[in-house]
């Protein structure tokens, strides 16, 4: 891939208005949308230099001050072949996904079921899917401004594969904050699994927004990992579209990190079905984890089931913000929200807070949230029965997540 700048820039967030200017992230957006974005910028920027702001709820849980010295550089693309070999071997069946860059499996070939997604190819469309690159006031659209190119596939009408997606730079120690916007377009009726790992950057931010759309009567799981490294931030938001008789299975897992948030904004059309399950096991000492999951039920006889559980030890801090929406032409809605969290010590704090907006009287509706800790008679119960207490606690916590 061709570098998109012949000297690499570097900047702070709070400098994303005066760099704009110089056109690094308005190669994807027509006339017709760019009016979309100005205040955008001023809300990042207040986003960022206002620990809680006050028009997103989202944050007022989670101190976001630290992204303030993170700095934002123009990628320098991995060349593989100047990797060592035993680096090379992750790049055989993998995708691999970068700030403004992606490398397809080196078995690629133009004749696979894919369709690339990138700027650098301008046959592929993009103006196609700028309907869905609206600001969130969220942190995927600092994801948005800065990246450099959107990237990702289009996966041919009845495909059936799985994709082993990998998230991650060559790494090294810095400050830097990477930046990618990707699109997965899932043709109809396909049948398609994406394995996704996510490597968090030392002491560095990484910073992705992924939009799925799920076409008509297709099917996609999403089994993703995230796994942190030292002092790293790492911030991912998904945004899945669901088409009629669609189905989406999503499972995250995550041990925390330094700084971690997970968002899932879904939309669901008649007759589709989603499935939510996260775990996360903050087990070190202090970790702090934020997820936030956001269902719109918007048409009718779409089901959503959503299971968040989180074990919370040492110092770490956790935290859930959900919401279901459900339009008044949703009829038949069958929705499920649930939240529920360990807490190992006396220092763990966990926050839970469901919210539902329902606009029709003709659905089925649950939620609930908990916060508890180890039941002691339980804990009693393995002891008396000859298994030490730190294993006993660990049998209950990995019974509690699984």
């Amino acid at each position: 891939m061709k570098t998109l700048y012949k000297q690499p820039l570097e900047y702070s967030i709070t400098e994303l208005p005066e760099m704009l200017e110089l056109g690094i992230r308005q190669n994807m957006l027509t006339k017709k949308y760019k009016n979309l974005w100005p205040n955008a910028i001023s809300q990042t920027k207040d986003l960022v230099m206002n620990s809680n702001p006050i028009n997103n709820s989202l944050y007022k849980n989670m101190d976001i001050s630290k992204f303030k010295n993170h700095i934002n550089k123009t990628p320098t693309p991995t060349t593989i072949h100047g990797l060592q070999a035993n680096e090379q071997e992750k790049y055989y069946e993998n995708w691999h996904f970068e700030d403004g860059q992606m490398n397809p499996p080196m078995y690629y070939s133009t004749t696979d079921k894919t369709k690339l997604l990138e700027y650098a190819n301008t046959n592929t469309g993009l103006k196609a899917y700028e309907p869905y690159m609206f600001p969130t006031g969220r942190l995927s659209d600092i994801a948005f401004l800065n990246t450099t190119a959107p990237i990702g596939f289009r996966v041919s009408p009845g495909t059936t594969e799985v994709f082993r997606n990998v998230f991650s730079e060559i790494d090294f120690e810095s400050l830097d904050m990477s930046c990618i916007n990707i699109i997965f377009d899932i043709g109809k009726d396909s049948n398609v699994t994406f394995e996704e790992t996510i490597v968090g950057k030392t002491n560095g931010c990484k910073l992705i927004k992924v939009t799925y759309i799920v076409r008509d009567n297709s099917k996609l799981d999403i089994i993703r990992s995230l796994k942190p490294k030292k002092g790293c931030h790492t911030i991912v938001e998904s945004k899945i579209i669901q088409m009629p008789f669609s189905r989406c299975k999503i499972t995250s897992d995550s041990i925390g990190s330094n700084y971690n948030q997970e968002i899932f904004d879904v939309d669901l059309y008649r007759w589709s079905n989603l499935e939510i399950k996260g775990r996360y096991n903050l087990h070190y000492g202090d970790y702090s984890n934020h997820v936030g999951v956001f269902v719109n039920h918007l048409e009718k006889e779409s089901d959503s089931k959503v299971d968040i559980k989180s074990v919370v030890d040492k110092n770490s801090k956790s935290s859930f913000i959900g919401s279901i929406f459900v339009d008044k032409s949703a009829t038949d809605t069958n929705a499920s929200l649930y939240n529920k969290n360990l807490l190992l010590s006396n220092n763990a704090t966990a926050v839970s807070e469901p919210q539902l907006d329902i606009n029709n009287k003709n659905i089925k509706c649950s939620h609930g949230c908990t916060v508890s800790n180890i039941d002691e008679e339980q804990l009693y119960m393995l002891t008396t029965r000859g298994i030490e207490d730190s294993l006993a606690r660990n049998v209950l916590k990995e019974c509690f997540l699984k």
